[in-house]
């Protein structure tokens, strides 16, 4: 099915045996991952500089600092371990730049002098000695990979970086010889890959990663320029292979645009890529951003978008992503929601997972289950995400089970995800789970209402409570009116609406309401009592958010604002004392959710093994339902 995915690259001196290369997100030493089936894996973290301010963050340690005996192990540990599988291992080779590690009353180096926006630390321009110094120090980490096992390097000139920087006019304002035009500002980049050449010799594979577009304010990038440079470097012998990114790494709205949000469009980048490879012709050219499943990355290869695909994310969701699609079993590949959970930026580091893959980095301490020593009989109630995680993981642990769902079909809350484009990644999880549902021997009993009678009548040895939650429906005067809907029952609603609706409550549910109105050419206006919108949501995500938002003409968004009634065509509301009446043909309640936890815990008695897990215990992200069902149903079912 996939025939250009799988067919062999050849990329200098080695071959890789598919099309697909495993991004390097941070990700601990995951056995499945290294066994996955990606042809290659690109490992990150290869700090070159010998000093912290070269590096993300005063914690890290650089690889190549292999005269210390414990790091030269874990080095050469690190390496046997990605290879496990068969997968070549690459290392990004990078210098932080101005984005580097800052200790007090110190300072940060890049192409131009000046100040980092967001501490105010000093940047000074390199000059010709840090620039030599530097260069070095690509050379040797370069040559010590090599020595080290592994079987290419991968320069990182995007998202930021030092070499990045000196590329882009978004970050070099030099003046002299390595500012100003293409030829000044590829000087030191040049040096450093024919440094790097001159270090591994000239068979050993030299990849790039490099932006096609900035995604910072005043972004200056020239994607005329970029494959002119990709080509110069692949005919001078010191490139053999490069990946299309975008973005900045520690500038949040670079950063969003690096790793997208499901408001963002799949395979984002598939158009510069193109762009790109349609004028380099000395070496393969692979995309990365987006590509969710193996008909997509398939098609790209297929279509002349790219040679090869990066599959980051989707590879945390997971791992066997390759090798699932080597065995033609696309529909048994656990879907990426890129909710963003597992990047540490976006929570800072309090909450990081991921929403559909709850082993993700804690797979040492929470192997894969095998069988249960006994099998039981479990009852589940509630056919939502966290109630189907709960069943399959049950079945696939050898125990009997039932799912119950009040409805007519099993999805629960997330159903609303049919009705929206930008829901397409929430739609796919919804959808692969109902299917593990289906593949499984896993008795589902549609349109039972369960209550405490009809369940204990099903006698069970377990029973998992799964009921969800309902919309919050605040207290406002004409809330009754029929043109009134709340933040569930829209969404088969949605193409029917009014031109003009209100808003009522700016979280996360209510705003993502307001862009898939606006979207679809209708006003939308929020009004959100507080004075933060999306206040629960992670922090990229919130931006992501707010950016999408103000693409939008037609919302307009009340904070520190309270409804006072709805009326027939109108909304009133006030703020700072002054009241208004805002037009409304339609008006939503997006007032947030609260857990049916007094039905929940009506069903305690049944059994002594009463589990309660996801929304009816605590409202939650798809994160908190996954975790709860796999981690509970693994642990208490033995």
């Amino acid at each position: 099915m996939y025939k250009n995915l799988f067919k062999p690259l050849k990329v200098n001196g080695v071959v890789l045996r598919n099309r697909i290369i495993s991004s390097p997100i941070d990700v601990h030493k995951s056995r499945e991952k290294a066994t996955g089936g990606a042809s290659l894996i690109v490992l990150g973290g290869g700090f070159v500089s010998k000093e912290i301010r070269g590096r993300i963050a005063a914690r890290n340690t650089s690889p190549f600092e292999v005269t210390n005996r414990d790091i030269a192990l874990k080095t050469r540990e690190t390496v046997e371990f990605w290879r496990q599988g068969g997968s070549l291992v690459s290392l990004e080779l990078l210098h932080c730049g101005e984005y580097g590690s800052f200790m007090k009353s110190d300072f940060v180096y890049g192409p131009s002098a000046g100040t980092r926006p967001h501490d105010k630390a000093e940047i000074i321009a390199l000059d010709e000695a840090k620039m030599a110094e530097i260069i070095q120090e690509f050379a040797v980490g370069a040559a010590i990979a090599k020595e080290y096992g592994f079987d290419m390097v991968t320069a990182h000139f995007a998202h930021g970086w030092l070499i990045s920087e000196f590329l882009s006019k978004s970050w070099n304002k030099r003046t002299d010889e390595y500012g100003g035009s293409y030829e000044n500002r590829i000087k030191f980049p040049r040096r450093v890959l024919q440094a790097i050449r001159k270090a591994v010799g000239p068979t050993f594979p030299i990849d790039m990663r490099i932006n096609g577009k900035d995604w910072i304010a005043g972004d200056l990038n020239d994607l005329d320029e970029v494959a002119r440079f990709l080509e110069d470097m692949g005919k001078e012998g010191l490139v053999d292979m490069a990946n299309i990114s975008v973005g900045a790494d520690m500038v949040l709205t670079g950063n969003i645009r690096m790793a997208t949000h499901a408001i963002h469009p799949r395979m984002v980048n598939a158009e510069i890529t193109k762009y790109i490879k349609d004028r380099v012709t000395s070496i393969p050219i692979t995309a990365v951003g987006a590509i969710m499943n193996p008909e997509e990355a398939e098609m790209l290869i297929s279509e002349g978008y790219c040679d090869a695909v990066w599959i980051g994310r989707p590879m945390v969701a997971d791992p066997r992503w390759a090798k699932k699609a080597l065995q033609q079993k696309s529909e048994d590949i656990t879907p990426c929601l890129r909710c963003l959970y597992c990047f540490p930026m976006a929570t800072g580091a309090r909450n990081v997972g991921c929403s559909v893959n709850p082993r993700f980095n804690k797979e040492e301490l929470y192997p894969e289950n095998g069988k249960a020593t006994h099998s039981r009989y479990v009852v589940i109630v509630g056919g939502g995400p966290a109630g189907m995680k709960a069943a399959i993981t049950a079945a696939d642990r050898g125990h009997q089970v039932t799912l119950i769902e009040k409805s007519h079909q099993l999805g629960g809350t997330i159903r609303f995800s049919d009705y929206i484009a930008s829901k397409q990644d929430l739609n796919s999880y919804m959808n692969y789970l109902i299917a593990q549902v289906e593949k499984r021997d896993i008795e589902v009993s549609l349109n039972f209402e369960a209550t405490y009678d009809n369940v204990a009548k099903l006698n069970p040895d377990v029973l998992i409570v799964a009921v969800g939650a309902k919309p919050i429906i605040p207290p406002i005067p004409g809330i009754d009116k029929a043109h009134v809907s709340n933040c569930i029952n829209v969404f088969p609603n949605l193409k029917k609406l009014g031109q003009n609706v209100v808003i009522i409550g700016g979280g996360t549910i209510g705003c993502e309401l307001a862009i898939d109105i606006a979207e679809d050419g209708k006003n939308a206006v929020v009004v959100e009592m507080s004075g933060e919108l999306n206040r629960t949501a992670n922090r990229l995500y919130k931006i992501a958010l707010a950016e999408r938002m103000k693409e939008l003409p037609t919302i307009k968004t009340l904070t520190n604002t309270q409804c006072l009634a709805i009326e027939n065509s109108a909304v009133k509301v006030a703020s700072n004392n002054r009241t208004e009446k805002i037009e409304a043909d339609n008006v939503i309640i997006a007032a947030g959710l609260s857990p049916l936890s007094e039905l929940a815990n009506s069903f305690f008695g049944i059994t002594p093994e009463t589990y309660v897990i996801g929304d009816c215990k605590k409202v939650g992200i798809v994160k908190n339902a996954t975790e709860d069902a796999y981690f509970f149903v693994s642990n208490i079912l033995d």
